[in-house]
């Protein structure tokens, strides 16, 4: 289960709604949330605003196994992440970025694109 959950975090398709592909919080930031639940054992374990890592469902399941807490959110649930291995990566992809900015400068007149930006940003 925690295998397809990943394959969806990591779908860059232009889909927009989480994980890798997702669109970015209004300050530009990809923030993650998952929650896994052992109902034998009656344990749980959640993330909530998770930032630098994809594999939300992961650090997740890492905080169920491996912490006295059920619930860890933002600077502490990627605090948690790095301590226990998973390694700070990219998380906002180009389009994602560029849909972004397109969105915060939407309506300014004469503001360059999304688009735009990246390609001058790119060509440094």
């Amino acid at each position: 289960a925690e295998a397809g959950v990943n394959a969806v975090e990591l779908d860059t398709q232009a889909q927009y709604f989480v994980g890798l592909g997702g669109l970015p919080n209004a300050d530009g930031h990809m923030e993650f949330d998952a929650a896994i639940m052992d109902g034998k054992g009656c344990k749980l374990g959640a993330v909530a605003a998770l930032q630098g890592t994809v594999r939300a469902v992961s650090v997740a399941r890492a905080v169920m196994t491996l912490s006295p807490h059920n619930v860890l959110v933002g600077e502490g649930a990627s605090k948690f992440a790095r301590e226990h291995g998973f390694p700070e990566e990219r998380t906002l992809t180009d389009e994602a970025w560029v849909a972004w900015f397109d969105w915060k400068v939407g309506g300014i007149t004469g503001a360059m694109t999304g688009q735009q930006a990246l390609d001058e940003w790119l060509q440094g």
